[in-house]
């Protein structure tokens, strides 16, 4: 007896939740970056010129993991679309066979 186990939809729901959370998390992120440049301005002096370096430094960081974690999610989608594929050809195999 076959026993097909379909997963696409599964991933599917994962991969829209993390694009969600990966959106939401660059939303932020640049809300921080506005608000650092806004205290840089105000903050004008030798202490506040590192802050503000350091606080780029980091938020450029930040930015360049998450386009790799978006590169990683994209590859997932492709997988999962490849996924999707199989299941679609195992569900009509197993229809002829029955």
């Amino acid at each position: 007896m076959w026993n097909i186990q379909l997963k696409a939809d599964a991933v599917n729901q994962w991969l829209d939740e993390m694009e969600q959370k990966l959106t939401k998390a660059g939303d932020l992120l640049d809300v921080m970056a506005t608000e650092g440049e806004a205290l840089s301005a105000i903050w004008e002096s030798g202490a506040g010129e590192v802050w503000r370096k350091e606080y780029i430094e980091r938020i450029n960081d930040v930015k360049a993991q998450l386009t790799e974690i978006n590169k990683c999610v994209a590859d997932v989608g492709r997988l999962g679309k490849s996924l999707a594929d199989l299941e679609m050809k195992l569900i009509a195999e197993a229809k002829n066979c029955g």
